[in-house]
């Protein structure tokens, strides 16, 4: 008896051990990627001004740059997560928004 591709991915994560089902882990999935896009299109712009060498601004020449990088921790970060630890956290958006809220808060940056 072989297994469908999509009782495969229920079993592999447990979504139903942990009382939910495949339709509301795909919306939970959709707000995670739209919270992602937000950040890796934010943080690029936060770090382009940021000092840099010889107290110069890194500047927007950098953006297409920092937006790659940006994106490939995020992916990276998401799919060990995913994939090796199991868990349903997209931990670079967390730890971006965190240090995006300190930033911009006087006397919390770091």
């Amino acid at each position: 008896m072989t297994m469908s591709f999509k009782q495969k991915i229920v079993n592999y994560f447990g979504i139903d051990r942990a009382g939910s089902s495949l339709r509301k882990e795909a919306i939970a999935g959709v707000t995670t990627f739209l919270t992602m896009a937000y950040i890796v299109l934010v943080n690029p712009s936060i770090i382009s001004n940021a000092i840099g060498i010889n107290g110069k601004p890194i500047g927007e020449a950098a953006i297409p740059t920092l937006t790659l990088a940006t994106a490939l921790g995020a992916a990276i970060a998401t799919a060990i997560m995913a994939i090796y630890a199991n868990k349903p956290f997209a931990a670079y958006a967390a730890a971006r928004a965190i240090r995006t809220i300190t930033e911009q808060l006087p006397g919390l940056s770091t």
